[in-house]
């Protein structure tokens, strides 16, 4: 883990000492827990899964031309060859 400083409030820091000593916590696994919770609501979704694109060729045409594509690679080298 990495550790970090963070300046609050005394009125801050007292609610938290005692929501921690509610929750039977330490006031830095109630911290970590929240800061955990705001990152998670608070990150972009991405719209596209992370393999999206990962073959891009530069052609914007190519799944128009899947069927010429396909039959200019099987004319080379044959199936399975």
């Amino acid at each position: 883990m990495k550790r970090t400083t963070v300046q609050i409030d005394q009125v801050l820091y007292m609610d938290l000492q005692q929501l921690a000593e509610q929750k039977g916590k330490t006031p830095t696994h109630v911290i970590r827990e929240a800061l955990a919770e705001y990152v998670v609501a608070n990150r972009e979704v991405s719209k596209l899964p992370s393999f999206a694109a990962l073959g891009a060729s530069g052609y914007t045409d190519t799944a128009e031309r899947a069927e010429e594509l396909l039959a200019q690679g099987i004319g080379k080298s044959g199936w399975g060859k």
